[in-house]
């Protein structure tokens, strides 16, 4: 199966956050207690930062208010602009799906840059945990401290080895409730070309499935979110849902699709009656992942906050691989032409 039970990133899937957290601990080589730096294995890259201090010292005495986008926006003053940092996009608040302690967030992180990422717990969330994960599921850094506010990459910001789209782990401990985030990276963003406009896929992603209830009904659900993430973020679909049945005991379900490069492209899935935990992938025509969704949870979404938009022309993979239950999926790959 592509997406195996004894991978590190499927292990994910556990209502137990203690458990979950242990688990990243052992999978890394970070040590446990605070802020972690990610694996030496990875080359931090060729940018000096003048103010080390800063970094270190950026979250003393920070306390958290109960308002996790507002506390984030602290952070990201303290620990982000004042050490020559800016945002990589908009703050982002979400909560733990229901029964669920650990939730994945897909982010594209660029070789051309470092980050940090900022997290700050609402009310009600006593201990709240993050992780960053490289596009093959390995632990890169990871703050698993008692406290409602993780920092990834403190000491000094994480500088990936490769463009790619990298994984953002979230845990929350005890009770549960609202928390916020934001990716922080170095150097100025690039100004927008003039009269250009965020392409409508993107600007919706954050907020199209806000709300969305399965109702165990697997077309009825992947028309919901096509009306949502779908045509309600300017894209068409490119043909009807497609239907699959499947066991966890069975090997993942492997269907083609031509995609086409200058077009982007967002999957969007949903399970019947039965299926309790469904997982999906894009594989490009070379068999590297592009694209994948292993949450514990029922409706995976691809490309969902980052489209995916294939440089060549050529035969793609979408994997369908069932991790637990049995039960009839369906889903739809919608596309929008690159701007």
């Amino acid at each position: 199966m592509l997406f195996p039970k004894a991978n590190m990133t499927s292990q994910l899937k556990t209502t137990d956050a203690a458990l979950t957290l242990t688990m990243l601990t052992v999978l890394s080589s970070c040590s446990v207690g605070g802020p972690t730096t990610y694996p030496a294995v990875f080359p931090r890259g060729s940018t000096t930062y003048a103010e080390p201090t800063c970094h270190a010292q950026c979250f003393q005495s920070f306390e958290a208010t109960g308002n996790a986008a507002q506390d984030v926006a602290t952070l990201a003053q303290r620990c982000g602009h004042d050490c020559g940092l800016t945002p990589l996009g908009e703050v982002v608040t979400a909560a733990p799906l229901e029964g669920q302690a650990t939730r994945t967030f897909p982010i594209t992180l660029s070789n051309t840059h470092c980050y940090r990422v900022v997290a700050v717990g609402g009310a009600g969330v006593q201990d709240l945990d993050a992780a960053l994960l490289d596009p093959q599921g390995h632990v890169l850094t990871q703050d698993t401290a008692q406290d409602n506010f993780p920092l990834l990459a403190t000491r000094e910001p994480y500088c990936p080895p490769y463009s790619g789209q990298y994984e953002l782990v979230m845990a929350v401990s005890g009770p549960g409730g609202e928390y916020a985030y934001q990716v922080l990276q170095d150097g100025t963003p690039e100004p927008a070309p003039t009269g250009a406009t965020e392409h409508p896929q993107r600007a919706c992603a954050a907020t199209c499935y806000a709300g969305f209830v399965p109702t165990q009904d697997a077309t009825r659900d992947v028309q919901e979110l096509g009306n949502r993430c779908g045509a309600g973020c300017g894209m068409t679909a490119l043909a009807q849902p497609q239907l699959g049945h499947q066991t966890a005991a069975a090997e993942a379900e492997t269907y083609a699709v031509e995609l086409q490069k200058g077009q982007c492209y967002r999957l969007l899935a949903a399970s019947g009656p039965g299926l309790t935990d469904l997982d999906a992938g894009i594989l490009d025509p070379s068999g590297n992942v592009v694209l994948k969704d292993e949450a514990n949870d029922t409706w995976p979404v691809l490309g969902i906050f980052e489209p995916y938009c294939p440089n060549v022309t050529g035969t793609h993979q979408v994997i369908m691989a069932v991790a637990s239950g049995e039960g009839t999926y369906a889903f739809q790959l919608w596309h929008a032409a690159r701007q």
